[in-house]
């Protein structure tokens, strides 16, 4: 199963989402943290914010199963 995760290094940190053979892919804008999302295979750094960017990365990076997110207010074409 393959699951994104928005936010997982700021309010979603220290989830653990994983099962043995699932694909976590953690999108931050930050930078990494400790105590981030256990498991995670992968990674995108970018600003939720910048729609266009956003969906860049989610094209290249094909489709997920189902996400988790915490996407703050000033960002609401994110969702």
């Amino acid at each position: 199963m393959r699951t994104l995760v928005v936010g997982g290094t700021g309010m979603l940190g220290g989830l653990a989402l994983t099962n043995d053979g699932d694909d976590v892919t953690v999108l931050a804008h930050r930078g990494w943290r400790e105590g981030s999302v256990q498991g995670c295979v992968s990674s995108l750094f970018l600003d939720y914010r910048q729609t266009g960017i956003l969906e860049l990365a989610l094209e290249h990076n094909g489709l997920f199963d189902w996400s988790v997110a915490w996407i703050h207010s000033d960002a609401p074409e994110a969702l």
